[in-house]
């Protein structure tokens, strides 16, 4: 009788020990599935967020010449004009930023709004498209006006 019981107890342990074996693995998985979502997300948020963001800026000055490239102390700029002011967007030290001036003031770039991080900003226009490159996704917008090429 004695050795049915300790056969009872070592199952009784056995399955308790597989229990909470099983059940730190899950734990253990459903972490790890748990960061590489959040990397993924946070990946997505600094690729898609600023491509996002200029394509609705170009959309908004989608007009004739209102949309131009330009070379400002050696950083890429878009350059985006109405009537009364130009807004610049560029990146700089890391960061994509916006600068909104009057037109006929000169360019401050130092004075830029920081908007989010961004590592690269590359721009190509033609005279019905443009495309962008941000941090190594690009996106092609076509303009229902002509660019100034």
């Amino acid at each position: 009788m004695n050795k049915m019981r300790n056969i009872y107890v070592f199952f009784s342990l056995s399955l308790l020990f597989l229990f909470a074996g099983c059940a730190l693995m899950l734990v253990y998985t459903q972490i790890e599935g748990y960061q590489d979502l959040r990397q993924e997300i946070e990946n997505d948020f600094e690729t898609y967020t600023p491509l996002s963001y200029l394509a609705n800026k170009i959309h908004s000055y989608d007009e004739t010449s209102a949309i131009s490239s330009i070379q400002i102390e050696g950083i890429s700029c878009l350059r985006l004009q109405d009537e009364q002011t130009d807004t610049l967007i560029y990146v700089q030290d890391g960061k994509l930023k916006e600068l909104y001036t009057i037109q006929g003031t000169d360019f401050d770039l130092e004075a830029g709004e920081e908007l989010m991080d961004c590592e690269h900003l590359e721009i190509h226009l033609e005279p019905h498209f443009i495309e962008l490159e941000v941090n190594d996704q690009k996106l092609q917008i076509r303009l229902h006006s002509e660019a100034s090429v």
